[in-house]
């Protein structure tokens, strides 16, 4: 078993089962995509990842960067696209944002080499220097998951993908109907501004691509002994270890 990763079924249950998530008026996109990723941020930095925004105009598809350290000796350059949409994605948007870790990937490699000048301009420079033999993972994150041939064609890409579908039940996708309660407004528009909550982990998938450059990476998942708690969850764990910071003691293995 190389640990792909599969739906975690039950999750999948409980979020169908959930109450609409409400309807926010006066908040932009721009902010309801910025306030996911710093919800992911947070959830990446409870694995030992320290994540940096570049998200905005010019950010060449790459929303957030940083180096992941699974273990001392193994080391990539992790360079992560997020999609705060209500739709799940197509394998359109997984074959152009491997394209994009393609073009980052090269352009990292000669600036590595050859210094800031190398690369395409608009990219190298804003990419910090690692050394050229350091692989890169593209982390590709969805608020409404993947549809099957989109993970279907995540396993053909040479290039190593996580694709993880990691819902934020605070930050809803549209926008509160005109006329709505103004107090119920500014209460929505709090919750997503204000600071980020814990994201919820549907599913995580590694593709051959991962298992090859990691073989030693799982992605585990769990499900709660009590039918009143949380149905699953999903972790990645590392030589036997998981990757987040300790926290309390949680459901039980599947």
């Amino acid at each position: 078993m190389l640990g792909l990763g599969l739906p975690c079924r039950g999750a999948a249950r409980g979020l169908r089962q959930a109450p609409m998530w409400p309807r926010v008026r006066h908040v932009s996109t721009v902010a309801r995509g910025t306030a996911y990723e710093t919800a992911l941020q947070a959830w990446w930095a409870q694995h030992h990842v320290a994540l940096t925004r570049r998200g905005g105009a010019g950010d060449q598809g790459i929303d957030l960067i940083g180096v992941w350290r699974p273990q001392p000796d193994v080391r990539a350059t992790l360079l992560l696209q997020c999609k705060h949409v209500a739709r799940a994605l197509q394998p359109a948007v997984v074959r152009e944002f491997e394209g994009t870790l393609w073009r980052a990937h090269g352009a990292r490699a000669a600036h590595g080499a050859h210094g800031a000048r190398a690369g395409p301009p608009a990219l190298a420079p804003s990419l910090p220097p690692p050394p050229a033999t350091r692989p890169t993972v593209g982390c590709l994150v969805a608020a409404s998951g993947f549809t099957r041939e989109a993970l279907a064609y995540a396993q053909t890409c040479g290039m190593p993908l996580l694709l993880m579908h990691l819902t934020a039940p605070h930050i809803p996708f549209a926008t509160r109907a005109r006329g709505a309660d103004a107090a119920d407004a500014d209460a929505d528009r709090a919750a997503v501004i204000g600071a980020p909550e814990p994201l919820v982990v549907t599913s995580i998938t590694m593709n051959l691509a991962l298992a090859r450059l990691m073989p030693e990476l799982r992605v585990h998942h769990f499900r709660s002994p009590t039918p009143d708690a949380p149905v699953a969850r999903c972790e990645l764990w590392y030589a036997g270890m998981p990757l987040a910071a300790p926290s309390s003691p949680g459901p039980s293995a599947a």
